[in-house]
């Protein structure tokens, strides 16, 4: 082979930095996560749609992705809410249950998500890993983001299963704990456009593609918020296709 005789392997379709994180997998059997970048405050005025602005300049409040731990500072002080009314009747006698159904398949959505497990080779990883989660709406997750999605395509073309899994391990996690603030869905927006590419994951059951498409499927009242996901959908393609029939499979 050519790399034999020259003594040298090129890869020409690999960041500088995804392989730096490979090189330091080969070494360590773990890598650097990037951390968040911290973006410029927009102007109280400017902020269209934030959810839970107010005059005083307070932070915008998150979007209920994760709900925050008990006796946090974003832990909000709500009123019991009311007890579910009964059941009605429809025009046939039966008792309709469809909406108690539907909300009822909706946690089960989410919490297949949240039981997603990808084990890492080495059990210690299984205890480092904590990501840090974001508290502010100025903390940009792309590159956290980016950085296990680009790893994970290089180790699914190259066959290195160890660091697949530790990847989605790391992404995973990242999720689970990424508040979703109005103006951070443009961060999941570039996930999305990185994870679901034909050219990155061109096989519809990879399972990168299936955890963001997952992910989503548990997000999308929050995600129609931003109007570049919903032309994102209007484009239509195979994302769309997956996301629809990952969100009725579970209604």
């Amino acid at each position: 082979m050519a790399e034999a005789q020259a003594k040298a392997v090129v890869f020409d379709d690999i960041r500088e930095d995804t392989f730096s994180r490979f090189c330091q997998f080969a070494y360590s059997g773990d890598y650097d996560t990037p951390a968040a970048q911290i973006v410029p405050e927009k102007d109280p005025e400017g902020e269209a749609g934030m959810v839970g602005k107010a005059d005083t300049g307070d932070e915008p409040a998150p979007i209920a992705a994760n709900p925050p731990a008990e006796g946090s500072l974003e832990d909000p002080v709500l009123p019991a809410p009311p007890p579910p009314p009964p059941a009605a009747i429809d025009d046939w006698g039966v008792w309709s249950t469809t909406k108690s159904k539907k909300k009822a398949k909706r946690v089960d959505l989410r919490r297949a998500f949240d039981l997603k497990t990808y084990e890492p080779t080495s059990p210690s990883h299984l205890a480092t890993c904590k990501p840090k989660e974001n508290s502010s709406p100025n903390e940009d997750y792309t590159q956290v983001f980016l950085a296990h999605a680009r790893l994970y395509v290089f180790a699914e073309k190259y066959g290195v299963e160890n660091l697949k899994s530790l990847t989605l391990h790391y992404l995973h996690k990242t999720l689970l704990t990424f508040k979703l603030y109005e103006s951070r869905i443009a961060d999941i927006l570039e996930l999305i456009w990185f994870a679901c590419s034909d050219e990155n994951t061109p096989s519809k059951d990879d399972e990168l593609r299936s955890l963001v498409i997952h992910y989503v499927a548990c997000e999308d009242a929050n995600m129609t918020k931003s109007e570049d996901f919903l032309t994102l959908l209007e484009d239509g393609g195979p994302f769309v296709r997956e996301l629809w029939l990952k969100i009725r499979s579970d209604l």
